[in-house]
């Protein structure tokens, strides 16, 4: 098998130190909740549909509570878009209208990571799932790129004491070799009247 670690790093403002619960207690009250969310599990087994859209994404969620992130794409590819709580800026409300753009104040994207495989899969639908495991804060994900099965399972870590850094992590495992493409990315285009334009004119 092959394996494969992705890390995305954002560096955020230090926080103080949270204040110290008894330890009994805390485990106890995580018990009573873990049962409760081990049975809640979102689930795709198509690709979903407007991951990037004006309303409510149908993508999975993950977020440590500053960093955020959306996954979905195609049934041959993923794509992770993030977003950080204090990238706040004006972005257009009615992209398809041909109407005057309005602009509303909201968290602005900071780009993505695209994993996919130069080499088209056979039959990459047949295979596509996608979960969000609210207990673990992950998703998992299972597609064909290429002519490998590749699972991939990801999630946001929480900064450690004295770091200065947010991680975003995916980890992939394929059933043989391929060959996959990672492409880190910034927005260089927004949409408005219906047309999409160069973020340079803005």
């Amino acid at each position: 098998m092959i394996y494969a670690l992705l890390i995305f790093v954002y560096p955020v403002a230090g926080r103080g130190q949270e204040g110290k619960v008894a330890v009994r207690s805390q485990d106890a009250e995580w018990d009573r909740l873990a049962a409760k969310l081990s049975g809640i599990r979102g689930s795709w087994t198509v690709a979903p549909p407007a991951i990037v859209n004006p309303k409510l994404t149908t993508g999975m969620l993950l977020g440590n509570g500053d960093i955020g992130v959306v996954a979905g794409d195609k049934p041959d590819r993923q794509t992770f878009y993030f977003g950080k709580s204090d990238l706040w800026g004006a972005s257009v409300k009615n992209p398809d209208a041909a109407a005057a753009p309005v602009w509303q104040e909201s968290i602005l994207s900071l780009g993505g990571l695209t994993i996919s495989c130069p080499t088209p899969g056979a039959d990459p639908a047949s295979s596509y799932r996608m979960e969000q495991d609210i207990l673990h804060a992950e998703v998992r994900t299972r597609m064909q790129l290429g002519g490998a099965i590749v699972q991939m399972t990801s999630w946001t870590a929480d900064r450690e004491a004295g770091s200065l850094n947010n991680y975003f992590i995916t980890e992939l495992t394929t059933d043989k070799e391929v060959v996959l493409q990672a492409e880190l990315w910034v927005p260089s285009t927004y949409k408005t009247g219906g047309k999409l334009l160069d973020c340079s004119g803005i």
